[in-house]
C-alpha cells in the first residue's frame, strides 16, 4: 500500500471520528479516549488487518526501539497482523493540538527502522470544535 493510500484512509477515519465523536473534542477529553475512538474508524478503513491500541508485544517479547536506547514502547494505534512481524503496516501516534509531538515523531521513525513498519502516521486532534469544519483536515495527518 502506498503512502498516499494510507493518508487517504487516515483522513477518512479522522473525519468520521470528528463527526461521530465530536463531543470528545468539545469537552477536551483525554488523548487516550480520542485515540481509542479513532482506532475504531481506522479498523473500518483497513479491512483484513488487526487494529490495536497500546499494543506492546512483538511476538511474546515487549516492543523495544533499539535506536532509542532500547526503550519499551506502547504505540497509540497499530495496523498489523497479530503473531507476525511480517505484516506491520502502520503505526500511529496521536497528540492533542498544542502538545509537543517531537518525541513521538522520533519514535515513529524508529518504529519504521527497528520494527519494520511500512508506514508511520502522526495524528493531531483539533483543540476546538471550530477546527472540525476546516476544509483542510489534511493538516492534522502526517504520514512518514
Amino acid at each position: 500500500m502506498r503512502g498516499d493510500d494510507i493518508a487517504e484512509k487516515m483522513l477518512s477515519a479522522l473525519a468520521q471520528m470528528l463527526i461521530d465523536d465530536r463531543f470528545l473534542i468539545e469537552v477536551g477529553a483525554n488523548e487516550r479516549a480520542m485515540t481509542s475512538r479513532l482506532a475504531a474508524y481506522v479498523k473500518s478503513q483497513f479491512v483484513g488487518y488487526d487494529v490495536d491500541c497500546e499494543y506492546n508485544r512483538m511476538g511474546n517479547a515487549q516492543k523495544r526501539l533499539l535506536t532509542l536506547n532500547n526503550q519499551r514502547v506502547y504505540p497509540d494505534i497499530i495496523v498489523h497482523k497479530r503473531g507476525t512481524n511480517e505484516m506491520n503496516l502502520l503505526v500511529i501516534e496521536a497528540k492533542k493540538e498544542g502538545v509537543s509531538n517531537r518525541a513521538d515523531i522520533l519514535k515513529l521513525h524508529a518504529y519504521k527502522q527497528d520494527l519494520h513498519y511500512q508506514h508511520a502516521c502522526m495524528v493531531i486532534f483539533p483543540s476546538t470544535p471550530q477546527h472540525l469544519h476546516d476544509e483542510a483536515l489534511s493538516r492534522y495527518i502526517q504520514v512518514y
